[in-house]
C-alpha cells in the first residue's frame, strides 16, 4: 500500500511540471510576468523607497552638522523624528540602575539611529503618495 502512495505522488508531481511546461509560453499562463499595472506598482513603490531613503539620509545628515555647528533647534527641526521619539520615552528606571529612561545615554543614541527608519517609512510613504497623485493627475488629463 505505501508503495502505491510513493509512485502516486511523483506521477502527480510530474504532471505538475509537464503542464508548466506546456503552459509557459500561452498568453496569461505566466504569473511571475505581471501585468503592466503590476509592472507601474513596483516601479512606484521601489522609486518612492529611494525618495524616502535619499531625504532621510540628507536630513540626517543635515541635522549632524546643525548640531555639530551649535543650531541645536535646526537640528531637531530637521532630524525631528529621532527628537519625537526621544521625547515619548518615558520617564521611569530601567529596574537595573536608578538612571531614569529618559536620561539614559543608550536610549537616546536607540532613538537616534532608530530615526533613519521611521523617517525612511515616514518619507517613503510621503513619496509613494506623492507620486501617485501626479500618475493619477496624469492619468486625468484630457487626450487631445
Amino acid at each position: 500500500m505505501s508503495r502505491a502512495i510513493i509512485l502516486r505522488a511523483p506521477a502527480g508531481v510530474a504532471q505538475l511540471v509537464e503542464q508548466r511546461i506546456r503552459n509557459a509560453w500561452v498568453g496569461g499562463s505566466n504569473p511571475s510576468a505581471g501585468t503592466k499595472q503590476d509592472q507601474i506598482r513596483v516601479k512606484t513603490f521601489v522609486v518612492s523607497v529611494v525618495i524616502g531613503t535619499v531625504v532621510t539620509l540628507a536630513l540626517f545628515g543635515l541635522g549632524y552638522i546643525a548640531s555639530d555647528r551649535g543650531a541645536e533647534t535646526l537640528s531637531y527641526v530637521l532630524y525631528w523624528q529621532a527628537y519625537v521619539m526621544y521625547m515619548l520615552l518615558p520617564c521611569s528606571t530601567l529596574g537595573i540602575s536608578e538612571e531614569l529612561l529618559c536620561e539614559s545615554m543608550t536610549a537616546a543614541k536607540v532613538t537616534f539611529f532608530g530615526g533613519i527608519p521611521v523617517g525612511i517609512v515616514i518619507y517613503s510613504t510621503l513619496a509613494w503618495l506623492a507620486l501617485r497623485l501626479l500618475r493619477r493627475r496624469g492619468n486625468a488629463a484630457p487626450t487631445a
